[in-house]
């Protein structure tokens, strides 16, 4: 049985077959409520203002101020300028570990951010992002330029309020593209252009309100018109109005609502369940994973082989087990957060990277081996200690469990949890997860014009109210620019709102099982649709 399929309960044979072999206590609870766990320690979108507690210097944050962490600007953190080993103490077998590695992470540094600066031009409002030119409010994106407010972009230019797009040019509310040209309001859909509100659809161009069409042009809501007829029809169609836009864009979610989808969401997959999965092989209860093989539980994954319960990165990692951050060369780590580039053998360390191996329990440290928190130990020493720090790891119950979520720097809601696997604020703080209930006062604020025609530069100095929030926001010049290139009317809600409600794409739900709409097979999928298709009916489609 997967690990996410709804209900259950008993761990899938695979994982079984890992503990047993790593000698690692069997799980005790379902994959989901671990997940929540391990995804409340990584944040990318919620950015605060700080000091670099090395130079001083006013810097951009991931890690909030009110956590008590001290925190390096990133530039810093990645020199030789100081050395985690400094930290290093002994370790104290009348203590619980986690209460050890909780003092550990008092005192040695975090980064601030997760960027490499030397592939960043005036992108600096950006986290967990590399190689960007001009890019404000990007999260979890490489190799992008001229893209705002979106999360989860690889390769684009000239992307504004969109999510899991490749690949891609002038784009605006989009989710799930591939290759796609001047398109908005488009959901899983590949080579794509010049249309506006599509769904699942491949090749097709001068498109609008159309479903799980292929290479198609000049379709009405899957209407075939001719390119004067379509003119016609768009021309009483003036999207740069707001009131006309959220018209056209609750009629769309309705008339999708009639077609059947995917039961994966992804193509070239080889026994594999999940969603958001490309070219995958024996990849069960995964969602957005690609290039990857034997993995389990697995979400945000590329190029990975082996892994269990991991979240993020990949890069040729192999055998992670229940950690979150890990990649570039990683093998054969677990229980870990933020461990990349070469390293091996790791267990219970957070941003231990460079070549690290065989280390556990440490933070910061960067080239070492045969580390526990941090103190150096010869080989034969460390492997001496494992084996009773296990033991007594075993003994407080806490050896095969991820870090505490209260050792987490941040609140549930403002973290990678609340995106993939939301909770309301009372179930959340029920299960031992805090909460962030900062407000912010709107303050005076100006009215917006209807139409984007109506917009004059002066809207730049004004501020605005977030229809869902009060709180103030503002509009700047390269989303001003835009939205008169696209014809499009400035938006009602704050740009980390408009973020939080695009991640209900993230959602990672139990899958369920269900028979496919077209030749009644049975499929498992996390769609939730009433029409679902197996891969095979679903390809043959040809509207």
């Amino acid at each position: 049985m997967n690990s996410l399929t709804k209900g259950s309960i008993a761990l899938s044979p695979l994982e079984v077959e890992f503990c047993r072999t790593h000698d690692i206590p069997l799980p005790t609870d379902v994959a989901l409520d671990r997940l929540q766990r391990m995804l409340v320690f990584r944040n990318s979108m919620h950015l605060y203002h700080g000091t670099c507690a090395l130079s001083g210097k006013k810097i951009l944050t991931s890690t909030p101020p009110t956590s008590g962490l001290t925190v390096y600007d990133v530039e810093a953190w990645s020199t030789d300028a100081w050395d985690a080993a400094d930290y290093a103490r002994a370790y104290d077998f009348s203590r619980p570990f986690f209460a050890q590695f909780a003092d550990l992470m008092q005192c040695v540094p975090f980064p601030s951010l997760g960027v490499i600066r030397s592939t960043m031009e005036n992108s600096d409002y950006t986290n967990d992002v590399t190689s960007a030119k001009n890019c404000y409010l990007l999260f979890g994106a490489t190799e992008n330029e001229n893209c705002l407010f979106s999360h989860w972009l690889w390769r684009n230019r000239d992307i504004v309020d969109s999510i899991h797009s490749f690949d891609s040019e002038l784009c605006y509310e989009c989710r799930d593209i591939r290759r796609g040209y001047r398109l908005t309001f488009c959901d899983h859909c590949d080579a794509c252009a010049e249309s506006t509100f599509l769904s699942h659809c491949v090749q097709c161009r001068n498109c609008y309100g159309c479903v799980n069409l292929r290479h198609k042009q000049f379709c009405y809501q899957n209407e075939q018109l001719s390119q004067s007829d379509y003119g016609a029809r768009l021309a009483g169609l003036d999207l740069g109005a707001f009131t006309t836009q959220e018209r056209e864009r609750v009629a769309f979610v309705q008339f999708k609502k009639g077609f059947s989808v995917p039961e994966i969401e992804g193509n070239s997959n080889e026994t594999s369940s999940g969603n958001y999965l490309q070219h995958t092989k024996n990849c069960n209860g995964c969602f957005f994973v690609s290039d990857a093989q034997d993995c389990e539980s697995c979400i945000g994954v590329v190029r990975a082989k082996n892994c269990i319960l991991q979240t993020s990165y990949g890069d040729g990692a192999e055998l992670v087990y229940h950690s979150t951050g890990v990649g570039d060369q990683a093998y054969n780590i677990r229980f870990s957060w933020e461990c990349w580039m070469n390293v091996s053998d790791l267990e219970y360390c957070m941003y231990t990277s460079s070549g690290s191996t065989n280390c556990f329990g440490c933070i910061g440290l960067k080239h070492k081996s045969y580390c526990i928190l941090n103190r150096q130990y010869s080989k034969s020493e460390y492997e001496e200690s494992l084996p009773r720090i296990r033991a007594h790891m075993r003994s407080t119950g806490e050896y095969g469990q991820f870090f505490p979520a209260m050792l987490s720097p941040h609140a549930y809601n403002q973290s990678w949890a609340d995106h993939f696997l939301s909770l309301s604020r009372s179930n959340a703080i029920a299960r031992g997860f805090r909460w962030n209930d900062d407000e912010e006062s709107a303050g005076q604020t100006s009215t917006l014009p209807e139409h984007i025609n109506d917009v004059r530069d002066a809207v730049l100095s004004q501020t605005f109210a977030c229809s869902l929030t009060g709180k103030p926001y503002r509009i700047n010049r390269a989303e001003l620019d835009f939205y008169r290139k696209m014809h499009l009317p400035l938006p009602r809600v704050a740009p980390l709102e408009r973020i939080k409600r695009r991640a209900v794409f993230l959602s990672v739900t139990e899958l369920r099982e269900t028979c496919c709409s077209a030749c009644g097979s049975p499929v498992q999928t996390a769609q939730s649709a009433d029409h679902v298709m197996c891969q095979n009916c679903f390809g043959k489609l040809r509207l």
